[in-house]
């Protein structure tokens, strides 16, 4: 049976070097999954309206674009 990644690591796309080494890195941890990142934009349209439960999701999907622009890497727990 195959081993669910607890944690996934997000790499920005223009960082192509370093999702070869953390992949490398991490070859052997299946706790951990290392992904290219594959957002294009915004995904929604400014007139939408936003419940409370996606607001949650959407200040964390913040803190993830703010690492991936500083860092060039962010980790979110796989759910």
């Amino acid at each position: 049976m195959a081993t669910v990644p607890s944690v996934l690591m997000i790499v920005a796309r223009d960082r192509a070097e370093l999702y070869e080494r953390l992949c490398q890195a991490f070859a052997n941890d299946r706790a951990i999954a290392v992904l290219l990142d594959r957002r294009h934009g915004q995904r929604r349209g400014a007139s939408m309206t936003v419940t409370a439960e996606q607001r949650c999701a959407e200040r964390r999907r913040r803190h993830i674009e703010e690492d991936l622009r500083s860092l060039g890497w962010a980790t979110t727990r796989a759910s």
